[in-house]
């Protein structure tokens, strides 16, 4: 092939390499979101389940959107911690978002599924001041599931 040649050619294979490229992206997203609203998944609470019963006790309210963990501590020394799967996330459906996995201090260890608004958000759980209290609130927003 000659430089000539080359020249000639060298922007149409760029131009259909890039459409390429920005085609697999828009791919990729608008799949990722088809595939987002996540409403629980077992087999992620299964696999979340030995992390979460490793946690320790949480020494404050903190949540932490990157491993989607979230601890709760109440004002009568009563706790929950856990890991809570973002709904929102790409590919949620895929990969367990709406699964929340919880330890607390009564020692239980329980799964819910349903609607969960961004990574280790169960927020309206710190707007309460007792683990009762956020059970009645985790009640009226997930479904308790049996462990298998």
């Amino acid at each position: 092939m000659t430089n000539k040649q080359i020249r000639k050619w060298l922007p149409l294979v760029v131009a259909a390499l890039l459409l390429l490229a920005i085609g697999g992206f828009v791919a990729y997203i608008g799949i990722g979101f088809r595939y987002s609203g996540g409403m629980g998944s077992m087999a992620e609470a299964q696999r979340l389940r030995p992390v979460v019963e490793g946690m320790p006790r949480p020494t404050a309210t903190a949540r932490d959107s990157k491993t989607e963990a979230l601890g709760i501590v109440y004002p009568n020394g009563e706790w929950v911690v856990g890991v809570a799967k973002d709904s929102h996330a790409l590919y949620s459906r895929l990969t367990g978002g709406g699964t929340v996995v919880l330890k607390d201090s009564r020692g239980r260890v329980r799964c819910f599924f349903g609607h969960v608004c961004g990574s280790g958000n169960i927020g309206y759980a710190s707007n309460v001041d007792s683990l009762d209290a956020f059970d009645a609130h985790l009640a009226q927003q997930f479904t308790e599931q049996t462990w298998p």
